[in-house]
Order: C-alpha cells, then sequence, then structure tokens
C-alpha cells in the first residue's frame, strides 16, 4: 500500500465515508450522537447513516495522528499509540495481518472516491476533489496548520472492515483495514 499522508484530530475520532456523501456529516450534532452510542473496539459502523450511505468510525486508542495508506484494493487507517524512534508509522507500515481483532464487517456497495477525516470537521467543508490530503477550513480560518482529511480512490465493491490492534516492544497501535471482497 502507498501512504498517503499523516493526519490529526483534535482528540476525537475519525470518520470514514463516500466522498460524495460527506455533505451529510455536520461534524458537531453527528459527532456527539455517534460517539455516545454503544460500541466494542475501535471501529464502529452505522451501515444506511441518514438513510444514505455505510459510514465508519475509527475511535483512536491513542487520540492524535492518524496515518492512511491506500491502494485500489485495500486501504488502511491507523494510529500510533506508541513508538521508539525509527519504528514510527508514517516511515515504515507494519505488518497489519497479526494485529487483525475480532470478525469483519461487510459494507455493500463501498468504495469509489472516501473521505477520511477528523469527526469533528463538517463534511461539506472538506474542499478536496482529487486524491491527496488537505488542511480543513471553515468559518474564517484553518483549524490547524496539519493536515485533517484524505481523499483517497478505490475500487467500488463489497469490502470488509476489520479492527486493529497491536503491541510490541518498539511499537504499538490501533486502526482499521478496509479490504474489497468482490466487484
Amino acid at each position: 500500500m502507498q501512504f498517503i499522508c499523516e493526519a490529526y484530530t483534535d482528540g476525537g475520532p475519525v470518520a470514514i465515508l463516500r466522498y460524495e456523501h460527506r455533505f451529510l456529516w455536520d461534524g458537531n450534532e453527528d459527532y456527539f450522537h455517534v460517539i455516545n452510542q454503544p460500541r466494542n473496539g475501535c471501529l464502529q459502523v452505522l451501515d444506511g447513516f441518514k438513510n444514505t450511505c455505510p459510514l465508519c468510525i475509527y475511535h483512536q486508542e491513542s487520540d492524535g495522528n492518524f496515518h492512511v495508506y491506500a491502494d485500489r484494493g485495500a486501504f488502511l487507517v491507523i494510529g500510533e499509540i506508541s513508538a521508539d524512534e525509527g519504528f514510527e508509522i508514517r516511515h515504515c507500515l507494519p505488518s497489519v495481518t497479526q494485529a487483525i481483532r475480532g470478525k469483519p464487517v461487510i459494507l455493500d456497495s463501498f468504495g469509489g472516491k472516501i473521505i477520511v477525516f477528523d469527526a469533528a470537521i463538517p463534511g461539506s467543508a472538506i474542499g478536496l476533489r482529487k486524491a491527496g490530503c488537505a488542511q480543513v477550513q471553515f468559518g474564517t480560518k484553518a483549524r490547524s496548520f496539519r493536515y485533517d482529511a484524505a481523499l483517497i480512490d478505490v475500487d467500488t465493491g463489497n469490502w470488509e472492515a476489520l479492527e486493529l490492534y497491536c503491541k510490541e516492544d518498539h511499537l504499538s497501535f490501533s486502526g482499521v483495514v478496509f479490504r474489497l471482497v468482490s466487484q
């Protein structure tokens, strides 16, 4: 997978949904509604968010930065819990196979342009048009000087989402891996 970016939140979860549905996420009422819902682990999926689309929320174990990696048939949203110097995720993607936890969540008719962003941001504020990263600005100024949204372009089809958790001597992380199951 190709490294897309390292982005940041203000301490909350990361929202993941199809780009064309980003305007449905208001970053305020939706944010508080979702984080108050019961969940197991770091992955929360709302199938048929606002009767429209699947919405995935990645609740970071350690709030702050998240990394996005992608190729056409898979993508990864991963956050460091701790890392020794030289083992940081931004420098080298760790093996995630051994970190998979639980059963997959199936996402039908998912893919295409996917937006991954700080869930505190209203989706309508995200102006990305092509794959890459952005510092989102809403109101009168940008919220920070760091990236807080990424747009990736992946194949459309049926996907599975799997939680990740790894605790090792030099690197600990949590995250979600998305894999294309069928087109």
